[in-house]
Formats: structure tokens, C-alpha cells, sequence
């Protein structure tokens, strides 16, 4: 099975300011991968970066969804889509407006996607992939995830390295509010 990991870009207009400079590591994609099982075929497309490769054969399509990627994110599922390979969008966007995202993939995450990966890509194997996967309330524990930081090796990003050592906010009452 091989997974291709999406990060999309916000548009592509050469010579504007559209074309990113920054060229972060994208982090989120190195944990997912890091969450897979190692049996399983991992490749990072970084649309900011390099061309989306649609012909390059692959088991399934997770995108990385921000509000300010949202247009992109849509256009590669749809190419994807359209050649047959199942797409599964995440993110902070899919998470505030899942049901706008729907309409453009197989498959949502909503929330942290490190509680239920291991689900998705055993169901992604069985060809059975559910339309959401919702996680659980509350931060999630990042205890043990090594990013799988060969993803990034020859893309050209900047000399510095990220690490994330938690994540949202850890008062209960709050999550309870939301």
C-alpha cells in the first residue's frame, strides 16, 4: 500500500506573492507519516515547492487542509479524484467546516488525527474507508510519534528543524464549552 501526503500551496501565480519563500518542514505530515505502519509506502508531495506528480500511482491521498489552502487543497482532490484514488482531507479548515470540505473528498478528519490514523489506514486497506472519522474531545497525546523526517530530505526547505511538544489548550472546561 503507499499513502501520498498533500501539502498544498496557496495558488500558483510565478513571480507573485503567491509562490511561498518560507518553505517550512511541514510537520503535521512528517507525524502522520510517522504514525503509519512501516509496511506501508510513504511520499510527500509539497505543492509550495515541487509539481503535484497526479500520473505517479498511489493507494490513497491525504491532504492537509488550511483555510488559506482551502481552493488548492480542492483542485488537487478533484484530479485525484478523478483518476479514481480515494482522497481524505484534514486540517484545521475540514475541522471548522466539514461539511464544505465533504463535498470535495471520500474521507474527512476531523480533529486530531493521531487518535484514530492507525483506523484509517487499516480501512484504507480493506478498500472500506468511512465518509468522517471525528476524534475524540480534548487534546490529544503526542507521547512517542517520531516524524518521519526522510519525507522532507533534497525538498529544499529552510536549516531548521520543528518539533511540537503539545498542543491546544490543556483546561478541560474549555474543551467542554466548544
Amino acid at each position: 500500500m503507499k499513502i501520498t501526503f498533500v501539502k498544498p500551496n496557496i495558488g500558483r501565480l510565478e513571480h507573485s506573492l503567491y509562490v511561498d519563500q518560507g518553505r517550512m518542514e511541514p510537520l503535521m505530515l512528517g507525524v502522520l507519516a510517522g504514525l503509519t505502519p512501516p509496511d506501508v509506502e510513504c511520499v510527500l508531495i509539497d505543492d509550495r515547492i515541487e509539481p503535484m506528480r497526479y500520473d505517479e500511482a498511489t493507494d490513497l491521498v491525504a491532504i492537509t487542509v488550511e483555510t488559506f489552502t482551502a481552493r488548492r487543497a480542492y483542485e488537487i482532490a478533484a484530479e485525484y479524484r478523478a483518476r479514481g484514488v480515494p482522497v481524505i482531507l484534514g486540517g484545521m479548515h475540514v475541522s471548522l467546516l466539514p461539511d464544505e470540505a465533504a463535498a470535495h473528498a471520500d474521507s474527512l478528519f476531523i480533529g486530531d488525527a493521531e487518535t484514530l490514523w492507525a483506523q484509517v489506514v487499516d480501512d484504507a486497506r480493506q478498500h472500506r474507508l468511512r465518509a468522517r472519522y471525528q476524534a475524540a474531545p480534548g487534546p490529544a497525546q503526542l507521547g512517542g510519534c517520531l516524524p518521519r523526517r526522510d519525507l522532507f530530505k533534497g525538498k529544499g526547505y529552510l536549516p531548521i528543524s520543528l518539533l511540537q511538544f503539545v498542543r491546544g489548550c490543556r483546561s478541560r472546561r474549555l474543551w467542554a464549552v466548544a
